[in-house]
């Protein structure tokens, strides 16, 4: 077990010279807590409260008074007290900076920390996670942490109705989605701008329909200070794109015959006679013979249409079928009650009902697999996920994975990164990677690998790029007669299940993303006799940190584990970087490990970083000029 001084002789600058003392001070209190009653603990919290600054601003005597209460709170909830690394990272938090805490080293339960001290000021807190399952899990495992403090807990749904939402952003703490949180505060500025320019009637109206309240027509109160669960993913990875608040239309769009126009002209191209694609942008560039070709048939299209310039239907249908994948970058849902495409998040793996492509890039993907081509929709409101966070005076993160993107959150987010080492020494077994010629032999030899573990009993989780992969790899599985458990966003009911029995003997699960992030997969006691997790990569991700937290499902918590990947030259691969797929298609590298390999990938990895954080920058730019020009053109026209 990690002690006191040795996480904080561990640990950055940024951690007060104080928190030894704090810590073994609040530890010792924390255990003569442990015969008053809950009643009593309320109480004492609710004396916290009363040292609360208006400013919200953590004092140093509510520091002292109240961590005591949220140790033990956690200790009566759980059993088990928080162990001295996960306390430090608390506290951490509480003064505003990203921790990174090891996969495994409980990061929800830290949480428990800073929301319980940010919430005294009654200003509200808010905890932003990757997605919708990890904020209702996260909540409810904390509720009665949080019961106990006298707080309030709440989360935010998908597509629950103003009431509900109000009610929620009402509690002292409220979970949810980090998208959830960013639509809700575009939907109050686009009320508020409402509210200067609607009529009575039109507030009555609204208030009949209960998209408004009679009291405050705002869902967020004042943004105070946010928490943010996987925070690489949520400021960085996610960051590549705006977040954009439309007005979608049930019609059909009124230039679909232009698409499916286009769809149809372009089937019939070849590249690199027609068009060719840029290999690292993806951009589409039209030879003189495909110009031809699409000026050969303007006389027939019907004008009248026309949303954009020809040309570019016939870039965006191109794309549709040269750059965007099925079950890649989306999928084709059949449900009657969400049908069409739907877009697949490529950091997470999961599918989102509700999110579309810009500039009549949907609706060329929608003509392309045949299904009804929707109305584009309307841009009501955007902002940046940069620009977004920065909107909250407080802010603070923690992650398993943010070495190497420092400076990126200093310089954006004035955010200090601190990691905070394990409690327990790191147990799992990193086999080096293993290279193939062909997508047919590395999938041959991954079947066989999984069969051998599978029959000693060890579990087995397979990580996917995509949804094709999955369901390419569950089948392959399947032939050998392995039971599979399939886990790639398209059964969002079982998700847990499939999870929670991922550890256990003899089980083979095979996932996207999905299980990459924020998932906590326990091996039972059969299991971790037979060598603990095992997780095979199927192939590197375009971004390390993905590729860690892969890896980082096994081995937690100081138990044992491996992992290993298999790494073959895809499609993308050969496509945008031919130089590395040919290397790796080599036969002397047939089923080897080859270090040469291993630096090339990695160079890409990091070349692959670089680039998404320019994008990132560019985007920012682009807000605040955007931003600029507005007001200067408010204050020239006032």
């Amino acid at each position: 077990m990690t002690s006191v001084l040795s996480v904080l002789r561990k640990s950055q600058s940024i951690v007060c010279r104080n928190d030894g003392l704090r810590v073994e001070h609040a530890l010792s209190q924390a255990e003569k807590l442990s015969t008053i009653s809950s009643g009593e603990i309320v109480r004492r919290a609710g004396g916290v409260r009363d040292l609360a600054s208006p400013d919200g601003r953590i004092s140093e005597s509510q520091l002292d008074s109240g961590l005591p209460l949220v140790l033990e709170a956690v200790r009566r909830v759980f059993g088990f007290p928080l162990h001295p690394g996960q306390i430090v990272a608390g506290l951490t938090m509480t003064r505003g900076a990203i921790v990174e805490l090891s996969t495994g080293e409980g990061k929800t339960l830290a949480a428990a920390i800073p929301a319980f001290f940010h919430a005294l000021s009654g200003r509200g807190v808010h905890v932003a996670t990757a997605n919708g399952y990890l904020a209702a899990r996260d909540a409810e495992q904390l509720r009665a942490v949080y019961d106990l403090l006298g707080l309030t807990c709440g989360v935010l749904i998908e597509k629950e109705p103003f009431s509900h939402r109000r009610c929620a952003y009402d509690c002292d703490i409220t979970y949810g989605a980090a998208h959830e949180f960013g639509f809700d505060f575009l939907k109050d500025e686009l009320r508020r701008y409402r509210e200067r320019t609607d009529t009575l009637p039109g507030r009555v109206r609204e208030m009949l329909c209960g998209n408004i309240s009679p009291g405050r027509s705002s869902l967020q109160r004042r943004l105070s200070f946010v928490l943010i669960d996987e925070a690489d993913n949520v400021l960085l990875d996610d960051a590549v794109s705006p977040l954009l608040l439309s007005e979608s239309s049930k019609e059909e769009a009124t230039d679909a015959e232009l698409h499916r126009h286009a769809s149809q002209l372009v089937a019939n191209f070849e590249c690199p006679l027609h068009f060719r694609v840029h290999p690292v942008t993806s951009e589409i560039e039209l030879t003189a013979s495909g110009l031809e070709n699409v000026h050969r048939e303007i006389d027939t299209l019907p004008f009248e249409f026309l949303e954009r310039p020809w040309l570019e239907y016939v870039r965006q249908a191109l794309r549709a079928r040269h750059v965007l994948r099925r079950d890649v970058d989306y999928v084709v849902s059949t449900d009657p009650q969400s049908s069409g495409v739907q877009i697949v998040d490529p950091s997470t793996g999961r599918i989102f009902v509700d999110r579309t492509w810009r500039d009549g890039m949907h609706q060329a993907v929608e003509a392309k697999e045949g299904v009804r081509i929707t109305a584009e929709r309307r841009a009501l409101g955007k902002i940046t996920r940069q620009r977004f966070f920065q909107c909250y005076p407080r802010l603070a993160g923690m992650t398993g994975t943010i070495a190497g993107s420092e400076r990126e959150m200093r310089g954006v987010y004035g955010l200090e990164c601190v990691s905070i080492p394990s409690h327990r020494p790191c147990r799992r077994t990193h086999l080096p990677p293993i290279y193939y010629p062909c997508a047919e032999t590395r999938l041959s030899a991954v079947a066989d690998e999984v069969r051998r573990r599978h029959s000693l009993g060890q579990p087995v989780l397979i990580g996917t790029r995509s949804i094709e992969e999955s369901e390419q790899v569950a089948t392959a599985l399947q032939e050998k007669r392995i039971p599979v458990a399939l886990l790639n966003g398209r059964q969002d009911a079982e998700e847990a299940e499939v999870i929670a029995s991922a550890g256990q003997i003899g089980a083979v699960t095979v996932s996207t993303n999905i299980a990459g992030r924020g998932t906590d997969i326990r091996p039972s006691a059969e299991s971790l006799d037979r060598g603990g997790l095992h997780v095979l990569g199927f192939g590197h991700h375009r971004l390390t940190r993905i590729d860690r937290q892969l890896v980082g499902r096994s081995a937690r918590q100081g138990q044992v584990g491996s992992s290993q990947f298999h790494v073959t030259a895809d499609p993308s691969m050969k496509a945008h970087h031919p130089r590395l797929a040919r290397q790796i298609s080599g036969t002397r590298h047939t089923g080897k490990h080859c270090r040469n390999l291993d630096r090339e990938v990695t160079r890409l990895q990091k070349r692959m970083e670089r680039r998404d954080g320019l994008h990132r920058a560019a985007l920012l730019r682009l807000d605040r000029d955007r931003e600029t020009i507005i007001a200067r053109f408010r204050g020239v026209t006032k």
